[in-house]
């Protein structure tokens, strides 16, 4: 079991909770304060990062720059839903030795190739949900039928610290 299944599971059951408050409508419709984006779109984008690790586990390449981008995920609650509940899967995956693959970074053009592994790479997703996660909580501040929990969208380490200040 990874160190990060906790957090990891805990993100997925808010978004989750998150979209079952949503309509589709809400879901998406294109958002100003999303700079022309929807909320399909987020999450679409969150679920394909962890789709990309989890998937190129078995091969031991991560390549986030060629991902399928799915439109389903961004127009369908239901699919985005089923989505979230796989990434759960890979929470058992033990550490391994990973390359990941960034296109179009040498001067060259030739993609930059970085030594990482399964752990690094979740940490990294798991951060980088919780930034969208609050551009998402931003955008539906104001929403009158969402409700969301006051970490929604806040790093483990900022929540760390805010309790150590109350104290």
């Amino acid at each position: 079991m990874t160190p990060f299944k906790i957090p990891v599971s805990t993100l997925v059951r808010q978004l989750q909770l998150l979209l079952s408050q949503l309509n589709d409508a809400d879901f998406t419709t294109v958002n100003p304060l999303l700079s022309g984006a929807t909320l399909g779109q987020h999450f679409r984008h969150v679920i394909e990062l962890f789709s990309v690790l989890s998937h190129g586990y078995a091969s031991g390449i991560i390549n986030y720059d060629e991902r399928a981008r799915n439109g389903l995920i961004e127009t369908n609650r239901t699919y985005a839903y089923e989505c979230l509940s796989q990434i759960e899967e890979m929470l058992f995956f033990p550490n391994k030795p990973l390359c990941l693959v960034m296109n179009d970074l040498e001067p060259d053009g030739q993609p930059l190739l970085l030594e990482t592994n399964f752990f690094r790479e979740l940490g990294y997703n798991l951060e980088h949900a919780v930034h969208h996660m609050a551009i998402i909580k931003m955008a539906l501040l104001n929403h009158p039928n969402v409700v969301m929990a006051p970490e929604f969208g806040v790093a483990n380490s900022t929540l760390k610290y805010r309790n150590a200040c109350v104290q």
